[in-house]
């Protein structure tokens, strides 16, 4: 999964969080419709659970995926194109959620 924060320009400061939160929600879904072909049932179990918040959603896929890897591992589906993928690595989380969380008024402050 790939967040490109590098073209978001909002118009204002106020606007920043929801511009954040809406390139958040763009990379989810283009995570979703590359994965489902893989994942199936599974992604659609995850998707079902979404709610208004892309961090959550984020959390959501992550812990969703990696379930369904170690699933994989665990039942020896070698012939699963997912069945060499190691695992998620979520180093990005902090990053994405201080930049949904923070406030207008944490921004204009420099925090």
């Amino acid at each position: 999964m790939k967040f490109d924060f590098a073209g978001i320009r909002p118009n204002s400061v106020d606007d920043a969080p929801g511009v954040f939160r809406d390139n958040i929600s763009l990379s989810l879904g283009n995570f979703i419709g590359e994965y489902t072909p893989y994942l199936g049932n599974v992604m659609a179990q995850i998707v079902s659970d979404f709610s208004d918040y892309p961090v959550e959603n984020f959390l959501l896929i992550v812990a969703g995926v990696s379930d369904e890897l170690e699933r994989i591992k665990k039942e020896g589906k070698s012939d699963s194109p997912l069945a060499d993928v190691e695992g998620v690595c979520s180093f990005q989380l902090l990053f994405i959620a201080v930049a949904t969380l923070l406030t207008p008024k944490d921004l204009s402050a420099g925090r």
